[in-house]
């Protein structure tokens, strides 16, 4: 069977049974470009979640629909270069 590979994970930080950046924590999502957002203006998350390993993080509340699309291709676009440049290195 085939491997599923996403491109980009969309990870808001409060979920119903838990929090997001404790997924990144846990390595949940290692090796996939994470995009975390959240609506909680709390100056710790986003430096936390970046350590954690997300790419980037976005506020919600400062989210613009324009940006929105272009951001998340230009992160798509980044981690497939990323990952190109990996298997050159390794081969």
């Amino acid at each position: 069977h085939k491997e599923e590979r996403f491109d980009l994970v969309i990870l808001d930080q409060n979920l119903p049974d838990g929090s997001g950046v404790e997924l990144l924590e846990e390595g949940w999502f290692e090796d996939l470009a994470v995009l975390a957002v959240s609506s909680d203006e709390a100056p710790e998350i986003p430096g936390r979640t970046v350590r954690a390993g997300a790419a980037y993080f976005l506020s919600k509340v400062r989210v613009s629909e324009s940006l929105f699309k272009p951001l998340v291709q230009g992160i798509i676009d980044r981690n497939r270069l990323q990952q190109e440049m990996t298997e050159i290195r390794l081969n």
